[in-house]
Parts: C-alpha cells; structure tokens; sequence
C-alpha cells in the first residue's frame, strides 16, 4: 500500500501547481523573466522530495512498529530514490497536461481512477501475479507494481544483482515521463 499511496502524490502536487497556474504565480514567474524549466524543475523536485520522505516514513514506522528491517540498505534506498523519480515524472507529466489543457480534470481523474487501475494491476491490493506469469509482468510494468516487487525481493533476501530490472525501470520510466512532460509543456506564449 505503501507504493500505491505514494502515486498520490504526484496528483496532489499536480493539483497544487495547477492551482499556483489560477493564481497568477506561474504568470508573475514568468513576467519576472525567470525560466519555465526552473518552475518544471521545482515541481519536479519536489515531487521527488515529497514522495521520498512519505516512503521512509513509512518504513520507519515499520521498523519501529513492525521490527520489518532491510537486510540490504543500499538497494532499499536505490528503489526508493528509483520509485520517487518515476512519481516526480509523472508529477511534472500531470502539472505539463493540465496546463496545456488549462484544467484539472486530467489530475482529478489520475487520482480517482488511475491510481485505482494502477494498485490493482501492480498487485497493491491482493497479489495478484501469484499463479500466473503474464499478469505478474504485466503488474511489473507499473511503477507500484514494479516497486513493490524490488521491496518485496530485498525483504525475502535477495541480492541488488536481482532487483536490478525493477530499479532500471522504474529509473526509464520517470525520465520518460520527464521527457514527455517536457514536450508537452506549453510554450511560452500559451502558458498564462
């Protein structure tokens, strides 16, 4: 659940930002001459901070609550790292469409139904690829899916050699985002 409500953030900072465009702060940004990228940019840290500290808190209270430990210290922080960096591109993928579209729908439904399809098919509320092969992969072409495999594969023992896909992926698939979101920001002359 852990990898799935961190997906939530990436559409409540996508809502923010969108609320920063109806507020005129992107506008003075921009008048203030300073670069849209450094608005993206900003965004996308943040994103990526965000989520980063909403996971280890997480865990942390698992370790303190839970005595849930991480064998393997180093690959728990690379996945972490890898699966906020795919929930800050599709922040910055959200904030891009919803500032060409001029609307926030595309963040609302993000959060009502896209994150719902997502923790369904990356097994966030039952496992789902336990008996079949095709599913669990189909699950590990999610972001949550893909995540919740790696924590799952250090938790029972496994080496970083053996999670080194999940962490690829869920690397490729932020700066995908990143790239798409970049294309898709509006330029200059329609942003405000």
């Amino acid at each position: 659940m852990a990898v799935m409500n961190a997906l939530f953030v990436a559409s409540t900072i996508g809502l923010i930002a969108f609320r920063e465009k109806q507020s005129f702060v992107f506008a003075r940004i921009i008048l203030a001459n300073m670069s849209k990228w450094t608005y993206f940019t900003g965004v996308l840290c943040s994103a990526v901070i965000f989520s980063l500290i909403q996971l280890l808190v997480i865990y942390g209270f698992a370790w303190l609550i839970f005595d849930v430990s991480w064998d393997d210290l180093t690959a728990f922080i690379l996945i972490t790292i890898a699966f906020s960096i795919s929930v800050g591109g599709i922040t910055v993928l959200l904030t891009a469409i919803s500032y060409r579209m001029h609307s926030e729908t595309v963040t609302n439904l993000f959060s009502s139904v896209i994150v719902s399809i997502l923790a369904l098919v990356g097994g966030s509320f039952f496992p789902i690829g336990e008996n079949v092969q095709v599913i669990e992969l189909i699950g590990n072409f999610t972001p949550n899916g893909s995540g919740m495999s790696a924590y799952l594969a250090i938790l029972r023992g496994e080496s970083i050699g053996k999670i080194g896909n999940h962490i690829i992926f869920l690397s490729v698939f932020g700066f995908a985002m990143i790239m798409i979101a970049a294309m898709t920001f509006p330029k200059r002359g329609r942003m405000v």
